[in-house]
């Protein structure tokens, strides 16, 4: 055999044997990372993050992106942004998609006020998404929710049309949180528009996150039942229609949503407040019926609640990479808080409305939204 003919011999075979290792690499590098999100899940967070980085060394972004988890969240240490930062940014650059999402949700101002930062996410998540990334494009819904991204970006008035778009194609990905997103995007659009094709794509979405078991799902409907006028109502599916905004609460709260408590609570005793015949309960200590004892119980759950047990767990971007980004709901609106529950029952005990007056448990009540700052509550203390 000719010198040429053993030279190009051996460079096929040293590349086979190349390619081979870095197979089995590739096989050993995942199965380390099994190993180590086990170990994370059992709250082994030394162990695991000795895993990860020994395979960031050998330059595995996904070891890289998971250090910047651990950072960022602060398991065993405290939360370390900028180191964070530092292995997000290392990661992103080797290619992972995770990473760059994480960086991008890493922003200080996460709202956008500022349009360099603003300009700086959109860059990272928009290609993910272009890519056909569903957790980018869901980011890039979020991130173009504000009404100063047309101005930054430069878009003109198709910012809503983009939005619906992106929703559309996180949707596509079968979850149950971007059907979801997806309703509640169409939803908004038709409120600028009154397009009604919005509202029953938006029905079918949200009926269809549903039917997937994500609860938030009723809650929109109910939302969609109370606020559009019944004219826009008629065309809607018979699935939707067969419930009331309270039955469409009562399937999401039934199906754990704390929010949806809140709400009925809330909205129940405020109508019966209104009743100008409601008795005293020292008067007419007889049972209430059902929906009011349910009113009442669902007002304590939400009284009692933390802002961190109220907030609504949004987790759509699954495990790409340990638990990377794990984002969840903004607090409510007030007139559904926690404090304006405690209010309510501070009221019912007062006035011995539904219950018999009891001062002690009123100031008890009382205290969450005096603490919140809610006004009158004072006036309502000293009155007893």
């Amino acid at each position: 055999m000719s010198s040429r003919k053993l030279g190009l011999t051996a460079l096929v075979v040293f590349g086979s044997l190349m390619a081979v290792t870095f197979l089995a690499w590739d096989g050993i590098a995942a199965r380390i990372n099994d190993r180590a999100l086990d170990r994370f899940e059992a709250s082994d967070i030394p162990t695991a993050r000795l895993y990860w980085a020994t395979l960031a060394l050998t330059g595995d972004a996904t070891a890289e992106n998971n250090l910047g988890v651990l950072a960022q969240r602060g398991y065993d240490m405290p939360p370390d942004p900028d180191l964070a930062r530092a292995h997000f940014t290392t990661a992103a650059d080797k290619g992972s998609a995770v990473a760059a999402y994480n960086l991008a949700r890493m922003g200080k101002d996460r709202y956008g006020t500022d349009p360099e930062e603003v300009r700086r996410h959109i860059a990272l998540l928009k290609p993910l998404a272009d890519a056909g990334d569903p957790h980018a494009a869901a980011e890039m819904v979020r991130r173009l929710y504000f009404l100063n991204r047309a101005e930054i970006l430069g878009i003109g008035e198709g910012l809503s049309d983009l939005r619906v778009s992106y929703a559309r194609q996180a949707a596509e990905s079968g979850s149950p949180v971007y059907l979801y997103l997806l309703g509640q995007t169409l939803e908004e659009r038709y409120g600028e528009t009154g397009n009604l094709a919005d509202l029953g794509e938006a029905v079918e979405a949200l009926l269809a996150a549903l039917d997937l078991g994500e609860p938030r799902g009723a809650s929109a409907l109910a939302g969609i039942a109370w606020q559009t006028p019944a004219r826009d109502l008629a065309g809607l599916p018979a699935a939707f229609s067969a419930r009331d905004r309270f039955g469409w609460w009562k399937v999401a709260a039934d199906g754990g949503l704390l929010s949806a408590k809140c709400a009925i609570a809330v909205n129940r005793l405020r109508e019966i407040s209104r009743q100008e015949t409601l008795p005293q309960a020292a008067q007419a200590p007889g049972p209430l019926d059902a929906e009011t004892e349910e009113a009442l119980a669902y007002a304590e759950d939400c009284a009692t609640a933390t802002r961190e047990t109220y907030r609504v767990d949004n987790s759509p971007f699954g495990r790409p990479a340990l638990y990377a980004g794990r984002p969840t709901g903004s607090y409510p609106a007030l007139s559904n808080s926690p404090a304006y529950a405690a209010k309510i029952l501070g009221i019912v005990y007062a006035e011995g409305r539904l219950r018999p007056r009891d001062p002690d448990l009123a100031r008890h009540w009382f205290q969450r939204p005096l603490k919140e700052g809610f006004p009158h509550i004072e006036d309502m203390l000293n009155a007893l």
